[in-house]
C-alpha cells in the first residue's frame, strides 16, 4: 500500500466540514511536537518523517481510514515496529479526538492495548483556549 497523495485542494475541502477539535488537533503545535517526539522515539527521519506526519494529517482530514493507515504504517516499518509507532499514534494523537474521529468513520477506530509500564494519555487543559459563553 502506497502513501497518500491529495492536492492542497482537496484537503482544504475536507479540512472545511470537519469537527472543530479535529480542526484544531490539525494545527495544534502539540500534535506537531507529538509526531516530532514519535519519529525521534523511532528513528524516523527526513522524508519519512514529513510523509508519517502527512499520513497522519490525511487520517485526522477524514481521507485515510486508521484500519488502512495502520496497513501502510506495517507495510512500510514493519510488524514489529509499527506496534511501538502505532501504539504512541494513537496514544497521543488519535485519542483526544477519538469521538470525532469514530464520528468522521463511522466506526470504533482506537483500541489501545496496555502496554506494561505505559500509563494511559493525561488530558492536557488547553491555557490559551477562551471559556465558552
Amino acid at each position: 500500500m502506497e502513501a497518500r497523495k491529495y492536492t492542497i485542494e482537496e484537503a482544504w475541502k475536507a479540512y472545511e466540514d470537519l469537527p472543530e477539535e479535529l480542526k484544531k488537533m490539525i494545527f495544534s503545535l502539540d500534535t506537531a511536537e507529538e509526531i516530532l517526539k514519535i519519529c525521534e522515539r523511532n528513528g524516523i527521519k527526513g522524508r519519512d518523517m514529513s510523509e508519517l506526519a502527512t499520513q497522519i494529517g490525511y487520517v485526522l482530514l477524514g481521507l485515510f481510514p486508521p484500519d488502512e493507515f495502520r496497513e501502510w504504517l506495517e507495510k512500510k516499518y514493519g510488524k514489529e515496529k509499527v506496534k511501538i509507532i502505532s501504539h504512541d499514534i494513537n496514544r497521543f494523537i488519535f485519542f483526544p479526538v477519538k469521538a470525532e474521529l469514530e464520528n468522521l468513520y463511522h466506526t470504533e477506530i482506537i483500541k489501545i492495548p496496555k502496554i506494561k509500564g505505559v500509563s494511559p494519555p493525561e488530558k492536557k487543559e488547553d491555557i490559551y483556549r477562551e471559556p465558552a459563553e
